[in-house]
């Protein structure tokens, strides 16, 4: 079973206390969000954790069937790998998804993935690593 990590150096990601998450690819200047399901899989996904591994997850905490939180993570996963946000690995460790500390089952939502391309150009442009003497933001010399 496909195992997948963060394609860093060129994505980060940020989880805020509501438990939603923000995610930059740095090669495209896309951001993304995600909603609550999609960011406790993008944390389980960070932890090495496969499709099998994240359906029991899913089902194990939510009230979902296997089937559709199967159906529904796999296409998650394949919105990120698409949005070169993920990419295979050959890691072959299992990963142990925690469940729930409550043996109620919360109501479950689909993993979504919205992308946003409206600020590529400033994030491309790259400020952190460009300061420089006369100014904090330029382009990059042939950008």
């Amino acid at each position: 079973m496909t195992r997948y990590k963060i394609n860093s150096p060129y994505v980060v990601s940020e989880v805020f206390a509501d438990n939603e998450a923000a995610i930059i690819n740095l090669k495209t200047g896309t951001y993304h969000s995600l909603n609550t399901m999609a960011t406790a899989i993008w944390t389980l996904v960070e932890s090495g954790a496969n499709l099998d591994e994240l359906t029991a997850f899913a089902i194990d905490n939510h009230d979902v069937d296997r089937e559709t939180a199967n159906a529904d993570i796999e296409q998650f996963l394949e919105s990120l790998v698409k949005a070169d946000l993920i990419v295979p690995t050959e890691t072959e460790r299992e990963v142990h998804v925690s469940e729930s500390a409550s043996s109620k089952k919360r109501d479950y939502e689909r993993p979504v993935l919205e992308s946003y391309e409206d600020m590529q150009e400033l994030l491309l442009l790259d400020p952190i690593h460009e300061v420089d003497e006369t100014t904090w933001l330029h382009k990059k010399a042939g950008g």
